[in-house]
């Protein structure tokens, strides 16, 4: 395993799979004629919440440049590990990370706090993040996402069967928001792993509850199948508690 640089952070079964990974990587950007700058593990795979077997391996992988060549070159090595990665490599090149910090902020601040370089340096340890381009995109994310959920709502109509599990599946989509409203604010438990904590942490700063995240949050975790009259009063009270977050996010003041 002589490309993994760095073991520190990361469990051994992981270390394992990601040296011959940048090994494989290596070689095959060098025959499409590219440079592998950095490979950093990010996500749950980089933190305590990680559930071996279950979990995505989280990575995002840097080159000093990025072609059809060096995609076609990749892709075979990829394919080779997608069985125990369970998520393809982010790609991307320097130009990207230097270029993207200001459209990308929650992104960028995800890899910079819940990230482990493995090769190379983590190429966005200094890269600056402007708190009012990360409120823009929060409040972006909020909007858009009570767009998708009302459209999903005339999509898939209120039947438990397939309303439920939507809803559910856009949990972690709000845990990352979440995460990010903390940081907005400064507050040290914005790197909190767990959902729970994270909820509990943005209804402190907002002033108020969450009640409808809490029990979706509640019924995922229980595989509870709730009935259609109950769905809908939790779908209600969603897009209730998503104005009132939006409009808090909204006239948040921050600097810089």
């Amino acid at each position: 395993m002589t490309a993994l640089v760095k073991t520190d952070g990361i469990r051994k079964e992981l270390a394992a799979m990601l040296g011959p990974l940048a090994e494989q990587t290596i070689e095959a950007a060098r025959s499409a004629g590219k440079t592998l700058d950095a490979a950093v593990l990010f996500g749950s795979a980089a933190g305590p919440s990680y559930v071996s077997g279950k979990s995505d391996v989280n990575i995002f992988m840097v080159f000093d440049a990025v072609d059809v060549a060096l995609l076609n070159a990749l892709r075979p090595v990829f394919d080779r590990w997608m069985k125990k990665l369970r998520a393809r490599p982010v790609v991307t090149d320097r130009a990207f990370i230097s270029g993207s910090a200001d459209v990308f902020p929650m992104e960028f601040l995800e890899w910079k706090e819940r990230s482990v370089a493995f090769y190379g340096e983590n190429p966005v340890g200094k890269t600056p993040i402007s708190l009012e381009n990360l409120r823009l995109q929060i409040e972006e994310n909020l909007r858009g996402k009570r767009l998708r959920l009302i459209q999903a709502s005339l999509e898939i109509g209120s039947k438990p069967a397939k309303f439920q599990p939507f809803l559910e599946s856009a949990l972690s989509t709000f845990a990352t928001i979440f995460r990010n409203i903390l940081r907005l604010a400064g507050s040290p438990a914005a790197g909190a792993g767990d959902p729970d904590s994270v909820i509990a942490g943005v209804e402190s700063l907002a002033g108020f509850k969450l009640s409808a995240f809490r029990e979706l949050s509640a019924m995922k975790k229980s595989k509870t199948k709730a009935p259609a009259g109950k769905l809908e009063t939790v779908f209600q009270s969603y897009l209730t508690e998503l104005d009132s977050l939006t409009e808090f996010v909204d006239n948040m003041e921050v600097g810089g």
